[in-house]
C-alpha cells in the first residue's frame, strides 16, 4: 500500500475561532491526505501559568517563554511526524525560529495561509515571510506586498465556502426577517444599518457580539434590531435561511478583498447584498450572483427594490449557491495549493 501525503495543520482548532483551519483540514482530508492538526493556542495555553489571570495577560501582552515552549512542541511533532507540507495559519504564533530550524532537519514544504487584513500582520509573522515557500494570501493586491515584504512566493488564495459547516437548514421562525446583518460592530455597519431601519418599513435583525451594545448602546434603532447574541456554524445558517436579504458590509480595512462571509451566505443558500469588492466584482457578477452596492445612502433603495422582486431574489440565490459550490469551497483551494506545490 502507497503511504498517504502528509500534511501537519498548524493553528486553533477550538471553537468557532477555528473554524478556518478546520475547514482546509476537511478539504486536505478530502483530497485523500492524512493530515495531523497542532492546536498551538491549545499548547501556550498549557504552558500559561497564573490561571485565568495568566491566559489574560497572555492574550494582550504574550509572554515569550511560553509560546517557545509551545513551538518547541511543533519540531518535535515535525520530527515525529515527517509531514510533506507544513500549513500554517497566519494569527498563529508561530516564531521564526520554529521555521527555521524545521527547515535544517526537513525536506517539508512550508507553507502560510493568510486570511485577515494587513492591518492585523504581526512583526514575528513578518520575520517568519522568507521561510515559507508559499504565501496563500487571501486578498489578490496583497501578493506583491507580501514579497515585497521578503516572501519568496505569494500566491492569490481567496476564501471560501464550507458546505460542512454552512449547510442548507431549514429557516426558522425565530430567525425570520427582511434584512439580517452577522458580524462585530463597527461605525460604518451601524450607520449602514440605521439608514435602512430609518428609511423603510422592513424587519431587521442584527447578530453580533458585545460591542454592538457597547458603541452603539444609545443608538435605539439599533439596538431593537439587535439580538444580543453572534451567530455561528448552523446557526448562522439557520439565520441566513430565514433572511429575504443578507447583508455583507466588509470591514474597510479589507478593502479591495472579499471577507469569509461573503462566500458563507451563497454557501448557506441566502441572498447577498454587498459592499464594493473590486477583487470579485469580475467573478460574481451584480444582478446574477450577488447585489453590490457603492454608498451606504444606495442601500434603502436597493432593498427596497429587491424585496419587492421575490422571483428576482430566488433566482441570483440559486444561481449563487451553486456557484460557490462547483468552484469556490476549501476543496478547491487546497486543491489549488497543492497544484501550485506540485
Amino acid at each position: 500500500m502507497s503511504r498517504k501525503n502528509k500534511i501537519l495543520l498548524v493553528g486553533s482548532f477550538t471553537s468557532w475561532q477555528g473554524a478556518l483551519e478546520k475547514s482546509y483540514a476537511s478539504a486536505f482530508e478530502s483530497l485523500g491526505m492524512q493530515t495531523i492538526k497542532f492546536d498551538l493556542q491549545k499548547r501556550i495555553n498549557h504552558y500559561t501559568l497564573f490561571g485565568k489571570l495568566g491566559l489574560t495577560l497572555n492574550r494582550f501582552w504574550p509572554v515569550e517563554a511560553w509560546i517557545r515552549k509551545a513551538n518547541r512542541e511543533i519540531v518535535l511533532a515535525a520530527l515525529e511526524e515527517k509531514p510533506d507540507l507544513i500549513v500554517v495559519f497566519g494569527q498563529s504564533l508561530v516564531q521564526p525560529g520554529t521555521l527555521a530550524q524545521i527547515a535544517t532537519m526537513s525536506n517539508a514544504k512550508l507553507i502560510m495561509i493568510w486570511p485577515d487584513t494587513l492591518v492585523n500582520i504581526s512583526t514575528q509573522t513578518l520575520m517568519c515571510l522568507p521561510l515559507y515557500d508559499l504565501v496563500a494570501s487571501y486578498g489578490k493586491h496583497a501578493c506583491a506586498i507580501f514579497e515585497k515584504l521578503g516572501a519568496r512566493r505569494a500566491e492569490w488564495i481567496p476564501l471560501a465556502a464550507d458546505p460542512e459547516l454552512h449547510p442548507l437548514l431549514k429557516s426558522e421562525q425565530a430567525s425570520s426577517c427582511d434584512v439580517s446583518f452577522v458580524g462585530n460592530w463597527k461605525p460604518e455597519r451601524e450607520y449602514a444599518l440605521s439608514l435602512i431601519i430609518k428609511s423603510l418599513d422592513v424587519s431587521v435583525k442584527i447578530w453580533g457580539g458585545n460591542d454592538w451594545k457597547r458603541f452603539a448602546g444609545k443608538n435605539a434603532s439599533i439596538m431593537s434590531a439587535w439580538q444580543g447574541k453572534g451567530a455561528f456554524g448552523e446557526e448562522f445558517a439557520k439565520v441566513v435561511g430565514a433572511s429575504k436579504i443578507n447583508l455583507n458590509i466588509i470591514d474597510l480595512t479589507n478593502f479591495p478583498s472579499a471577507n469569509m462571509r461573503f462566500f458563507e451566505i451563497p454557501c448557506a443558500r441566502g441572498l447577498q447584498v454587498c459592499s464594493s469588492c473590486p477583487e470579485m466584482e469580475n467573478i460574481f457578477i451584480n444582478g446574477e450572483t450577488i447585489f453590490y452596492y457603492k454608498s451606504p445612502e444606495d442601500l434603502p433603495e436597493l432593498v427596497y427594490s429587491l424585496l419587492g422582486n421575490e422571483r428576482l431574489r430566488n433566482q441570483v440565490t440559486r444561481n449563487a449557491n451553486e456557484f460557490i459550490l462547483q468552484q469556490h469551497t476549501y476543496k478547491d483551494r487546497a486543491k489549488k495549493i497543492l497544484e501550485l506545490l506540485n
